[in-house]
């Protein structure tokens, strides 16, 4: 068989997988499966700090400051996949230090990125990464990930082409287990696509 036809088949059943799921916003009636999802990823953990659980009182005010709650529900309506994106300038946010000055257009922070082990392997992480983009189209995204958390690293580094900007010590916020941690970061397509065609970019100022 053919390299080419070999491809479009791969591509096929690529795309059948996605057809089992949709993405939405998740709302308040939605806590509880994210809670549920939460529960079914912490067997899988290769270190307890590798996901901070949050509760549900922080979902709901954080879904209504305004910000979203994406997930992935396969057909069968079970939540298979969920983040959390989250505006460090908004009141509610609890992100603690950043790393300043890392960004000139709105920054999105990308927190409890979780794909239920029953479901990886189904381009999942590229269904929240396209929303998330498609929610903030001029945002930059970060996400702070613990060193040897290799499958979340894999996921933005390898597949999603985010940059590493600064390791640091941290603790977990439940018993303050120490690790290190990567800031990871990734600017933009349309900042870069302003910043290589400078006329488009006073034009979009000027409109």
């Amino acid at each position: 068989m053919a390299q080419t036809e070999l491809n479009l088949n791969k591509r096929y059943r690529e795309r059948a997988k996605l057809v089992e799921y949709n993405t939405r916003l998740l709302s308040v009636q939605d806590i509880e499966a994210f809670a549920a999802l939460q529960d079914r990823m912490r067997p899988n953990l290769k270190k307890h700090y590798h996901l901070k659980p949050k509760e549900a009182p922080y979902l709901k005010a954080h879904i209504q400051a305004g910000m979203h709650i994406v997930g992935a529900f396969h057909k069968d309506g079970t939540l298979a996949a969920a983040t959390i994106l989250t505006d460090p300038a908004n009141k509610t946010s609890e992100l603690g230090e950043y790393p300043k000055g890392v960004a000139n257009a709105q920054m999105i922070v990308f927190q409890s990125f979780m794909i239920d082990p029953a479901h990886q392997g189904k381009g999942l992480s590229h269904m929240l990464d396209d929303q998330a983009r498609t929610l903030y189209p001029y945002a930059n995204f970060m996400a702070k990930i613990a060193t040897d958390n290799d499958d979340s690293l894999e996921s933005f580094i390898g597949k999603r082409n985010f940059q590493i900007i600064e390791e640091v010590d941290s603790a977990d916020i439940r018993d303050n287990t120490p690790y290190r941690a990567f800031f990871v970061f990734r600017q933009s397509d349309n900042a870069r696509r302003f910043a290589a065609q400078p006329d488009l970019a006073l034009q979009n100022e000027n409109a």
